[in-house]
């Protein structure tokens, strides 16, 4: 038997040890709750600090040290999830609080289109909070990994995702337009599920600008259709201050069609062409345009690509400026040829400005976003129709909020 002195000691030496490694734990490790509870992350912050958090961002992932994914241990213990039938619909899942969260878009035939909101860092280095495109989903969801496409937005063809929208290069810029805010520089005032069934689905986000004696109210809306492979999101804009604002409003992305991370392969498309090289396009004769993973011969590319496009266009106010170009916030004309080649960062954008807004007045931005198709024999890709029309933007407006 133990002399009890010894035993004390020991206990002592236990004791003295667990709290020293609590206090050391403590010390290098920080609890983040999002209350998003997709599972249990573990990741490196710096050389001597961790995070524990229930929620895994896109870019997070080389940081991951241990990883608990409730989809996991759903499948160990065999609970059962409810699978629609074969018809066109939609599932969603929404985090009111931060304004984030994705949908699916589910076809008939098994394929489905995926949508991201604020799920990644933008170019302010902070998480955006409202409906914004970009990131991915659950980093345990889906059916590949959620680096090798399912940024922003993807389609799923059965058996591959494949990348069509990366993280939107959006903002607005007061005064002269020469500071850019991005979205996770406006103050979110929160967001809401206002429609949610299989059919359709409704995301909202409010938000404020201001700055230079200029205030902007800006409310947001991301409307889905079953079956259609887009989303119209709609953009009010209104002026809260006692003064006259001038702004801008931009909208942009280097895509990736295709294969996530890179792009090679893909040339701009619009109203019955290509574009293969930058190039500003007339917004009054050219209402839509976006990228094609057909492969550029300008640049030296023949074959071997996805033939995947997507497609933004504006239903409402048309943009000042339209373009293609190898990088943001420059292009060259047409017809000095410079070849749509960047390996990166192959532009479309789109730049509404200066606006002048009289004190409550408003501007609303309408754009439908999505995936292309394609037509037997034909090389061009083919805009879907878009069934969301004047009296729906109407009837939403005055439904949620100021007409």
């Amino acid at each position: 038997m133990l002399d009890p002195k010894f035993k004390r000691k020991v206990w002592c030496c236990v004791g003295g040890a667990a709290l020293a490694l609590l206090l050391a734990l403590f010390w290098l490790v920080r609890v983040e709750v999002t209350r998003h509870y997709q599972g249990v992350y573990l990741l490196r912050q710096g050389p001597y600090h961790l995070v524990l958090t229930d929620a895994i961002l896109l870019g997070q992932e080389d940081r991951l040290l241990f990883a608990l994914h409730w989809d996991k241990v759903d499948s160990i213990l065999h609970f059962r999830k409810s699978f629609a039938p074969r018809s066109a619909h939609l599932q969603y899942d929404w985090f009111q609080a931060d304004g984030s969260g994705f949908v699916r878009n589910v076809f008939p035939d098994g394929t489905m289109l995926l949508t991201c909101f604020s799920r990644f860092v933008d170019a302010g280095n902070a998480i955006p909070r409202g409906v914004f495109v970009g990131g991915n989903v659950p980093y345990e969801s889906g059916s590949a990994s959620p680096q090798e496409g399912e940024s922003g937005m993807a389609f799923f063809d059965g058996k591959k995702w494949r990348h069509l929208w990366g993280n939107a290069n959006e903002g607005i810029a007061l005064g002269d337009g020469s500071r850019q805010l991005s979205p996770s520089k406006w103050e979110f005032l929160g967001s809401r599920v206002l429609v949610s069934s299989r059919e359709k689905m409704v995301l909202s986000s409010s938000h404020r600008v201001a700055g230079e004696g200029m205030v902007l109210h800006i409310d947001r809306f991301a409307v889905f259709k079953a079956g259609e492979p887009y989303f119209i999101l709609v953009n009010r804009v209104r002026n809260e201050g006692k003064a006259s604002a001038l702004y801008f409003y931009v909208y942009g992305d280097e895509p990736s069609v295709g294969d996530y991370g890179g792009s090679t392969g893909n040339v701009g498309w619009g109203n019955g062409r290509l574009f293969q090289y930058e190039t500003g396009l007339d917004p009054e004769r050219d209402s839509y345009f976006g990228m094609y993973d057909h492969g550029n011969s300008a640049a030296g590319e023949t074959k071997g690509y996805t033939n995947l496009a997507n497609f933004i266009e504006s239903l409402g106010v048309r943009p000042d400026l339209m373009y293609f170009s190898n990088r943001l916030g420059f292009f060259a004309s047409e017809k000095e040829r410079v070849p749509l080649k960047s390996p990166t960062s192959r532009v479309l954008f789109m730049q509404w400005g200066p606006r002048q807004l009289a004190p409550g007045d408003a501007d609303v931005y309408v754009l439908a976003i999505g995936m292309a198709g394609s037509r037997p024999g034909y090389d061009i890709p083919v805009k879907p129709g878009i069934s969301f029309t004047d009296r729906d933007i109407s009837d939403l407006l005055a439904r949620h909020g100021k007409d």
